[in-house]
């Protein structure tokens, strides 16, 4: 036999894991109660200079994905220290740096 839950559940799962990500939603925690879906803010797009450097944004409060993502798409080398939202990073907001340069950020968890 067969029941809701094997058939409609990993279709729904499908389903809203696309729109999460269609709608770049990330889980938000207010005092620790409970978990609601928020649109997260956007990064600055990558702009590379000339020589292929580029300015690095302040990662605070952006989630762990969000930073590697932007990284990688820089070309940056991502050192990340714990998980969650960045809380702060070792190269300044607005430090140029090289291709392939490791980049440590410092998350909440």
């Amino acid at each position: 036999s067969y029941y809701g839950s094997q058939i409609v559940a990993p279709v729904f799962k499908d389903i809203v894991s696309q729109l999460v990500r269609y709608y770049q939603m990330s889980p938000s925690v207010k005092d620790g109660a409970t978990v609601a879906a928020v649109p997260a803010a956007k990064l600055p797009a990558v702009k590379p200079n000339g020589d292929g450097s580029v300015v690095l944004p302040d990662f605070r409060g952006y989630t762990f994905g969000e930073v590697r993502d932007w990284l990688h798409t820089a070309g940056l080398y991502f050192k990340p220290d714990g998980t969650g939202k960045a809380i702060s990073q070792e190269q300044l907001p607005g430090t140029v740096v090289s291709p392939g340069t490791p980049i440590v950020v410092q998350f909440s968890h």
